[in-house]
């Protein structure tokens, strides 16, 4: 069985493609969505397919460590960012690391599930690595392509 805590950047975009992964996944977890106001979508879309989940608000629930991910189980945290960012690059890139370094204390890992969006050579696996932040994976088709 599969143990610890996940976090996920999501775009609104690619979540059809997180929705096949987390479907097609038999482990048993707890999967988190953080409260914002552009995670509608995943909520949607998980709720059709029978996944449970749990809404949590980041500074009350996570930050203070009352609900989320322990750990001790195999626990995904969702965090969704604003699908309205692919169209000011700079501020994509400058609001998914911000986002990647706040998760830093409550997962062992990251998946991001987003396009680069204007950001070409930008990898973010690469740069998390750079940064010395917890290991990450970026979606990729088959070829290893965005």
């Amino acid at each position: 069985m599969t143990q610890g805590r996940l976090g996920i950047v999501l775009c609104p975009m690619t979540d059809d493609n997180f929705m096949y992964s987390i479907a097609k996944d038999p482990e048993k977890k707890s999967i988190y969505v953080v409260k914002a106001t552009n995670n509608t979508s995943i909520k949607a879309k998980l709720d059709k397919a029978g996944i449970p989940y749990e809404v949590l608000d980041w500074d009350t629930d996570i930050v203070c460590r009352r609900r989320g991910p322990s750990g001790d189980d195999f626990g995904i945290l969702i965090y969704c960012i604003d699908l309205g960012l692919h169209s000011k690059p700079a501020e994509l890139k400058s609001t998914v690391e911000g986002i990647a370094r706040k998760m830093q204390p409550y997962v062992d890992a990251i998946g991001f599930y987003l396009g680069t969006c204007g950001n070409y050579d930008w990898n973010i696996p690469r740069w998390c690595e750079a940064e010395g932040l917890k290991p990450s994976a970026m979606f990729c088709d088959k070829n290893g392509e965005l």
